[in-house]
C-alpha cells in the first residue's frame, strides 16, 4: 500500500506542477493514471503487504 501512496503523492506533485504551466493535455494524463491507481489501490486488501513475503 505504500508504494501506491507514493506514487500517488508524486503524481499529485506532478499534477500541480502541470496545472502551474496551465498544460491541459498533461493533466488530463495524470488524471486518468490516478483514476487507475485508486481503482487498483481500492481492489488490493488492506494487508495484503502481509503475504508478500
Amino acid at each position: 500500500m505504500e508504494v501506491f501512496d507514493e506514487r500517488i503523492n508524486m503524481l499529485l506533485d506532478l499534477f500541480r506542477y502541470a496545472q502551474s504551466l496551465g498544460d491541459g493535455d498533461w493533466m488530463r494524463q495524470i488524471e486518468r493514471r490516478l483514476e487507475q491507481l485508486s481503482t487498483i489501490k481500492s481492489l488490493v486488501p488492506e494487508n495484503s503487504g502481509n503475504y508478500a513475503r
